[in-house]
């Protein structure tokens, strides 16, 4: 109504919002929209055969639409009927072909040579100049019913936000997003060595690839299970599985992604619905109100400015300002005396000023400003101000005419990556047994989304190292012990269900593989002063199958160098390092869980220092026959291997910490406003490792001034507490440099947090 689009219904006082649109009504208002988005719709005739008796502007828009290639032309238009979705998406790409920057047809054979027509050598490209790229998405319900036109103008109108999809899924299979392929090989395995295994009996069998689509939190799941036990007598080994995870990326032979949504294309189109999709479509034009306003452009990352005249002309040269605040906190945004209180500018050297820094809009009466997502409240959402004045005005909320711009959370990154974790602790499955994978979108920055992804996927094999293709488009995970923690993961790997017992085998060595000893520093960083410090380990004893072994003794010790006091030579042997004792150096029982947590103190250090935590399990006669070994091959007294884990004590910064020398963020705590750093070698390929000695911690507050370093040409710049917060990111490549005044409250402390112009996503410290 504010553009003219429609005028209501009746005497104009009412909308009747959920009428029926007819394909006649349909027409007017698309003309009317291209009018106000400043299309010439010229004349001429449609050659239709049905549309004599409806009313006058509808003839002549009818026919105006079709001449120009906005609808099709020819043959009976049926005014009256009802106009269906698939319909209405076609009537809406026929607007945004006219009068939109961001959408064009291109030849499929030379992409610089645009095409006059929608036809089979023709594609759809959304976004503008060098960076259009085709549409790739559908809905399986529109590829099935629809011609090919109309399907690539309603993935058009989606992949644009205009239009939306009707309802999710029915389970069943379909063109997937990921497919798990499950080999499976059943063999007889005696003395746990593959190489030596019996004849595979039966032999290799295949499991159908499951196809998968990710839900609305961005997961997808699945479980593998041990086959029937083929041999229900002979305590062996029986099946070996390797899974394949597949992403495949579009191409011509694979074709575009199905979205996870129907369409409904035969659906009707209410009068409530047309002014939605309408006022989506003018988003993505030149009609703008009169005024400052601005839109969110989540598929670019930034906030797009307009300023039109009172005839909604773009005005030129005009210079906008960009502040925002988290909205939870927009209470605050403002002084009771009308100026800024808690925010933070986008853009710009002074903060709610008009300066020479700020943006000006360009001809089209726009300028866009990068809003990324690290400025993003993902949760709570955002707010942003956006107004235009003289230089040196400043923001009065009596008197500064501003425009709101409310972001909702949930925003996020598009997906780049797709971890896998499962929840299994063993190195083998009982058979019979299930192990449950996830499957998670995640963003460049590491974190979980549920938004839309890009098509060149990459794998992450739970939290920690790079995976290796092994084919193309093609990642390779452990099945049962590939979640992460320590786990090679390059090459194919064997997951094997069992029905052998918790622990066997023909000598100590073989029985000791069987039993899994875990130390796990709770947590991994403490700051130490002076004084020292404290924390928690915790000592797990498990047996192959991730099952607790109870009742089982374990003993807790630490390598150090310092301070020399400290150093004991438990065993006096030369070639074996010193320990320090933990807990008097006893053996003490762990729970109905397999775990006992040990108290660790760290006395009097003040320097940073890691010390490598050593954990073992009282060796126990597992078989009761108080032998050494028996004739029969089975072992007596175990002991089983070592396990080992660190803690990095971290010294309290001091002094002055330049941008050049930053040290790379290990850890984040901002409800404690506490930042763990250190010196990190090497890289994604060859993998990643805190130098020893290195870490340091630091404390911030509100107090404290913040810069952000971002990469060129945004160059440093001022930035507020949250905004600090928002960018801090502990992955590889996000540092820290400082100047310490003091540790007081009132001490004024400046932090530059150093962003890298290439996020490396593989580590999460």
């Amino acid at each position: 109504a504010y553009y003219g689009i429609t005028n209501g219904t009746g005497d104009g006082s009412t909308y009747s919002p959920n009428d029926e649109v007819s394909r006649a009504e349909m027409a007017v208002f698309i003309a009317r929209a291209a009018e106000a988005a400043g299309v010439d719709l010229g004349s001429g005739g449609g050659g239709f055969t049905d549309i004599d008796d409806v009313w006058s502007e509808a003839q002549d828009v009818i026919n105006q639409l079709a001449a120009k290639g906005m609808i099709p032309a020819g043959g009976a238009f049926r005014p009256d009927d009802a106009i269906t979705r698939s319909e209405m998406a076609t009537f809406l790409f026929g607007l945004l072909l006219e009068a939109s920057p961001v959408v064009s047809l291109a030849d499929n054979m030379n992409l610089n040579r645009p095409c006059s027509a929608v036809g089979e050598t023709c594609e759809i490209r959304l976004g503008e100049g060098a960076s259009a790229t085709p549409v790739n998405d559908w809905f399986p319900d529109a590829r099935d019913s629809e011609p090919l036109d109309a399907d690539k103008h309603i993935s058009a109108m989606w992949e644009l936000g205009v239009t939306g999809g009707a309802e999710a899924l029915p389970p069943g299979p379909g063109r997937p997003h990921v497919l798990v392929n499950l080999t499976t090989r059943s063999f007889i395995d005696g003395d746990g060595d593959p190489a030596t295994a019996k004849t595979p009996s039966p032999q290799a069998t295949v499991v159908q690839p499951v196809p998968l689509s990710f839900n609305a939190d961005g997961q997808a799941t699945f479980s593998v299970s041990g086959l029937v036990d083929g041999a229900p007598n002979s305590k062996e080994d029986k099946y070996d599985i390797d899974v394949s995870i597949l992403h495949f990326p579009p191409s011509d032979a694979l074709g575009p992604y199905p979205l996870a949504y129907n369409y409904h294309p035969q659906g009707t189109v209410n009068r409530g619905e047309m002014a939605a999709f309408i006022t989506r479509a003018l988003a993505h034009t030149s009609v703008r109100p009169a005024g400052v306003t601005a839109q969110y452009d989540d598929h670019e990352d930034r906030v797009v400015v307009s300023v039109r005249d009172d005839d909604f002309q773009p005005v030129s040269n005009a210079v906008v300002d960009v502040f925002f605040t988290d909205t939870p906190g927009v209470d605050l945004a403002f002084r009771g005396d009308g100026s800024c209180g808690e925010v933070e500018e986008l853009e710009g050297t002074y903060s709610c000023e008009i300066d020479k820094t700020d943006n000006i809009t360009g001809g089209t009466g726009d300028s866009s400003l990068s809003l990324t997502t690290p400025d993003l409240d993902a949760v709570n959402g955002t707010t942003v101000w956006v107004w235009t004045g003289d230089d040196e005005d400043k923001v009065d909320v009596g008197e500064t005419e501003l425009y709101r711009l409310d972001i909702p959370g949930g925003i996020s990154e598009p997906a780049t990556l797709i971890s896998v974790t499962n929840g299994h602790g063993g190195s083998k499955a009982h058979l019979g047994s299930s192990v449950l994978f996830t499957l998670q979108l995640r963003d460049k920055y590491g974190r979980a989304t549920t938004g839309r992804y890009k098509n060149d996927l990459t794998f992450v094999a739970g939290n920690m190292a790079a995976l290796a293709e092994a084919t193309a488009g093609t990642a390779v995970f452990n099945v049962l012990s590939g979640n992460g923690d320590g786990a090679v993961n390059s090459g194919r790997f064997t997951g094997v269900f069992s029905t052998e017992d918790s622990l066997v085998g023909d000598t100590a060595v073989a029985a000791a593989a069987n039993v899994g000893i875990r130390v796990g520093p709770n947590p991994s960083y403490v700051a130490a002063d002076l004084r020292g410090a404290a924390t928690r380990v915790t000592v797990t004893v498990v047996d192959q199958y991730g099952d607790p072994l109870p009742n089982r003794e374990v003993r807790l010790r630490t390598a150090r160098t310092t301070p020399a006091s400290q150093v004991v030579d438990h065993d006096n042997d030369p070639n074996t390092p010193a320990l320090i004792p933990i807990a008097n150096d006893a053996h003490l029982a762990v729970d109905r869980s397999g775990s006992y947590t040990f108290g660790y103190e760290r006395r009097g250090i003040g320097t940073a220092q890691t010390d490598t935590l050593t954990a073992n399990v009282e060796p126990w006669d597992h078989d009761g026959d108080e032998a050494a070994a028996d004739a029969d091959g089975e072992t007596g007294p175990l002991t089983p291997a070592d396990a080992s884990n660190s803690v990095q004590w971290a010294s309290m910064a001091e002094n002055e910490l330049a941008n050049d020398a930053a040290k790379q963020i290990l850890r984040i705590d901002t409800d404690t406003n506490t930042i763990f750093v250190g010196t990190v070698t090497g890289d994604s390929a060859t993998g990643y490792a805190i130098t020893a000695d290195s870490v340091e911690v630091v404390r911030y507050d509100s107090n404290d001034r913040f810069n952000i370093v971002r990469p060129a040409p945004a160059g440093e710049s001022a930035a507020g507490y949250a905004q600090f917060e928002r960018n801090l990111f502990n992955l590889a490549g996000f540092e820290l440099a400082w100047d310490i005044a003091g540790t007081g409250s009132r001490d004024v402390n400046e932090f530059t947090l150093v962003i890298p112009a290439e996020i490396d996503p593989v580590i999460y410290w």
